[in-house]
Formats: C-alpha cells, structure tokens, sequence
C-alpha cells in the first residue's frame, strides 16, 4: 500500500500526462476501445487518488459529480 506522501499533485499530474499520452492531444480521432480504456484508466487514476485524499483529486472529483459519487459534501474544492 502506498504512504500519503506518494499520492501528490505533482504524481497525479504524471499519472494522468503518462496514460494521455501524447497522441492524445495530437491525433485528430482516437479509436472508441481505446478512449474507453483511456477513461476507465484516468478514473481509477484519479479515484486512487481522491481516496488517499489528494487535494487536486478531491477538487476534481468534485467538478464531476455525474462521474464521481463522493460522500462528502463541502465547498471547499468547488471552483467558480
């Protein structure tokens, strides 16, 4: 199991950039098996994260409540 101090923004940051990739950004179209494999990645990623209590993953977590079911209901990551 991996210590808080594995789970900082600048590892989420990486983990996130690492399974994009570059083609991500630079290819016109992606095949939908692939994009579908790239969410469920980028979900667990950021799930992971969001469970050890990663600031950048608590607020994203919280932009995306259809995506992300939270048990906590504070303000304090909402970004307006």
């Amino acid at each position: 199991m991996k210590t808080k101090n594995e789970y900082t923004n600048t590892k989420l940051v990486k983990a996130i950039a690492n399974t994009l990739g570059d083609n991500f950004f630079l290819c016109d179209m992606i095949d939908q098996e692939e994009l579908h494999n790239l969410q469920s990645k980028l979900s667990t990623i950021i799930c992971e994260y969001s469970n050890n209590e990663n600031s950048l993953a608590l607020a994203i977590t919280k932009q995306l409540p259809k995506t992300f079911y939270t048990s906590y209901t504070d303000e304090q990551f909402a970004i307006r």
